[in-house]
This record gives C-alpha cells, structure tokens and sequence, in this order.
C-alpha cells in the first residue's frame, strides 16, 4: 500500500494527537503533517500551488476556527489553486452553526463533519474518511 499523504490545519494539539491516534489504528500506511494556523497553512497551499516537484497531500482536513484566518478562507484558498482545487478538503470542526455549513458547501468542501466526541466514534469517522478519500 502507498503511503498516503494527509494535510490537517488545527490550532488544538488535544485533537491533531487525537487525529494522528486514530489514523495509525485505521490505517497504517497515512502521514499526517499539521499546521496549526489560517495564516500558516496558506502560505503552506501556496509553495505547494507553486512546486511541482513537491508531493501534494491526498487529503486535506481543516478545522473551522484558527487564529488568523478561519478555515473558510484557507478552504477558499486551496480551491483557487490550479494543482490543489481536486484534492478531497474534509471540514472537520466544532462547529455546527448553519451559516459554517453553507458557506463550506458553497467553497467546493467535500464533507463537513463535526468532530465527534468519543475515540470510538473518531476511529469510525476516520475510517468513513479513510474508505470515501483514500482509496
């Protein structure tokens, strides 16, 4: 099995561990490199846009609410760029405001999940991710 590439954009240590602790259960084979702000990870979009030679992620998986800049604009970010606007962007988030909903679905964002709350309940969510996105 390839190794599978996952970007995840969170400011919360707590959930990227998390998030890492559930991948290695459910697949072995997955990176998961995390930036933990708006600002940090358009920056990051923007050398991957602009280097060719610089493997993309498979998956990309954002938080709602960062410092300086919201993943609302981080998501609008990646789906203007040429090499980024196909990869899958999972809105993985606290929040369950209406208005964070619709403008995700509005910016191209695959899915827009609420973080559950019990490790169980993770390991099923990342395998839906891992089954759905990295096939």
């Amino acid at each position: 099995m390839a190794n599978k590439k996952v970007l995840f954009v969170e400011d919360r240590e707590s959930d990227a561990k998390l998030l890492l602790e559930a991948f290695k259960q459910v697949r072995k084979d997955v990176s998961l490199e995390v930036i933990n702000d708006g600002d940090k990870a358009i920056k990051h979009i923007t050398r991957l846009d602009e280097s060719v030679d610089v493997p993309l992620p498979d998956l990309i998986i954002l938080d709602i609410k960062l410092p300086k800049r919201d993943g609302r604009e981080v998501l609008k970010a990646i789906k203007s760029k040429s090499r980024l606007k196909e990869i899958p962007v999972i809105m993985f988030t606290n929040s369950t405001e209406k208005t964070d909903i619709q403008d995700s679905y509005e910016s191209k964002v695959s899915t827009y999940i609420t973080k559950p709350l019990e490790m169980k309940e993770l390991i099923e969510t990342v395998q839906f991710m891992a089954q759905t996105w990295l096939k």
